[in-house]
């Protein structure tokens, strides 16, 4: 019989010729044919293979990591907020203590890429063939910093933005197969009266837009010592509708807890318990997250 025009009819037997799929339906206009608009449509309803099939059980977790950077200073650092925070979280962690050089903070935020590197890893395998890795689990970062601290958690996030996070193995042929996460994600960043000395290689001025949930604690303006930092407690804007767990909405140092001096804000022992409370109660916000241990 003769095909109607513009139609190609499917030969006898569901044999497919190029350009045809299985749910053609005979005498009607194939996939490849049709206009872009309806193979969109149809294209919305294509079922699509799950990468992680092959991945064995124990791989497909969620691994929570959160890293603390310290501030400069001396004396028992077991006292400050950053340390009894690290000493709560109930994931991965990683403490990082700092001099205020160049060189101690490039060294920290170097030791933290490969120590993420590492964890992403263990949520990864290699395809069958070999010829690529298969991210099968779920890497969840929480930064937290006081001070100079501070600076170092928004300047790693600034470079998981950027830079992402590598893992890198060897298949069975010798060569080196590589998994970049690009852009990587950071489940929260909190921040405590920020210290920017200029020993990072940004201008800490906002949260980076791959940061899902901020929370920043800045001291008093009228302290003494302001006058020793002058402008470089920065306010850390937040412009990229991340979501915002800090007490309230703040303009200026000190909207946020008045009374409290650099020193004070960093030590839950001098009044600066507010801050270590107020930070794992906000933690306790975000979706998914493991709460601190009391």
């Amino acid at each position: 019989t003769a095909e109607r025009p513009g139609t190609v009819a499917l030969p006898a037997g569901g044999l497919l010729r190029p350009g045809t799929r299985a749910t053609d339906a005979p005498g009607t206009t194939p996939y490849f044919f049709k206009p872009p608009w309806q193979r969109r449509e149809e294209e919305r309803l294509e079922p699509v293979e799950d990468p992680r099939k092959d991945c064995p059980p124990e791989l497909k977790k969620v691994i929570e990591v959160g890293l603390f950077f310290e501030g400069a200073g001396f004396g028992n650092m077991t006292e400050r907020t950053i340390h009894h925070l690290s000493q709560q979280y109930a994931g991965r962690s990683k403490y990082f203590m700092t001099d205020g050089s160049f060189i101690n903070a490039h060294r920290n935020l170097a030791e933290a890429k490969e120590y993420l590197s590492e964890l992403l890893c263990e949520t990864a395998i290699l395809s069958a063939d070999g010829s690529r890795l298969i991210l099968c689990g779920e890497l969840k970062i929480d930064l937290f910093g006081y001070s100079h601290g501070a600076i170092a958690a928004l300047s790693l996030a600034d470079d998981l933005r950027d830079d992402g996070i590598e893992c890198e193995r060897t298949n069975a042929n010798g060569e080196s197969v590589t998994l970049r996460r690009l852009p990587m994600p950071v489940r929260f960043l909190g921040v405590i009266d920020p210290v920017d000395t200029a020993i990072h290689h940004i201008n800490p001025g906002e949260v980076t837009e791959n940061v899902e949930n901020f929370f920043g604690a800045y001291a008093s303006d009228s302290v003494a010592e302001k006058p020793w930092f002058e402008e470089s407690r920065p306010e850390i804007e937040n412009t990229h509708k991340t979501v915002d767990l800090s007490p309230k909405a703040v303009d200026a140092n000190g909207d946020v807890y008045p009374g409290l001096d650099h020193q004070g804000i960093g030590k839950p022992s001098k009044s600066g318990l507010r801050v270590l409370q107020d930070m794992s109660t906000a933690f306790r916000e975000v979706a998914g997250a493991t709460p601190f241990r009391s």
